[in-house]
């Protein structure tokens, strides 16, 4: 007897995969524009790590050194001269024997090949720059009061990417005591301050330029009322008395002869 008809078309089967994880490595070929750098290095890679598939001959043989774990490269991605952060499909080479295995809830597929994402993230080289002669303005509320300090200029050093840094001038920073000061005349301090942008540096600045010290920290103040600072007439000069030697009254006349001329005996 020969059956000549299956009750069903298709059957179950159990299977076993011997697998093994693997991981990522992205390789990379170049270098960002001059003034430019990778701030990720190796690069995001997506997923980061896989199981492979293959007979146990195969997977040990493609094993990293004293690791449990296999080392999948990539095809080269290509930095060269760029400035902008990018993502990119790139192929993970798989060694031969080796399969890669997918699977999501409903079935486990193994295939030949791999493709993964890669995040390439490059920023602008940062510098420091040290601004000097930066005015220091500290204002009273009242408009009666006028506040004197000293010194009344500041360095300030900032980091920012290179492109930013023209931008960032003594105009770009402003000074504010760090606790409030005692409105009132004759009030004498010594106080801390604390160096920020003026509202009208740009936000792209504001997120990535650093102030990252200033001098002075501390200023010395003094509050005066507006009534002292008005000017006042100076007092004239007092004029050095002048003195007019008196001079010895001349006798103009005959010459008189020596033996007619007074002695002391005879006055």
């Amino acid at each position: 007897m020969r059956p000549t008809a299956l009750a069903q078309d298709y059957v179950t089967l159990g299977a076993r995969l011997y697998t093994q994880k693997a991981i990522i490595s992205v390789i990379q070929k170049g270098k960002p524009k001059e003034g430019y750098r990778l701030i990720e290095n190796p690069p995001r890679v997506e997923p980061k790590e896989v199981l492979i598939t293959g007979s146990p001959k195969v997977i040990e043989e493609a094993l990293a050194p004293q690791k449990d774990y296999i080392i999948l490269e990539t095809e080269p991605v290509d930095i060269e001269g760029k400035k902008d952060s990018f993502f990119t499909p790139v192929k993970a080479i798989l060694p031969k024997g080796l399969k890669y295995v997918k699977h999501d809830t409903s079935r486990v597929q193994t295939l030949d090949e791999l493709e993964v994402q890669v995040h390439i993230v490059i920023v602008e080289e940062e510098r420091k720059k040290t601004i000097t002669n930066v005015p220091i303005v500290i204002k009273a509320f009242s408009e009666n009061l006028i506040p004197e300090y000293s010194p009344t200029q500041a360095s300030v050093t900032v980091e920012a990417p290179l492109s930013m840094l023209s931008e960032l001038t003594k105009e770009s920073f402003l000074f504010i005591p760090r606790q409030p000061l005692e409105e009132r005349a004759g009030y004498t301090a010594d106080i801390a301050i604390d160096a920020k942008f003026t509202d009208n540096i740009p936000p792209r600045i504001r997120e990535k330029a650093t102030i990252i010290s200033y001098q002075p920290e501390v200023i010395h103040i003094e509050i005066k009322s507006r009534a002292q600072e008005q000017e006042t007439p100076p007092e004239p000069e007092e004029q050095p008395e002048i003195i007019i030697p008196t001079q010895t009254p001349v006798f103009i006349g005959p010459a008189i002869p020596p033996e007619l001329m007074p002695t002391p005996e005879t006055e």
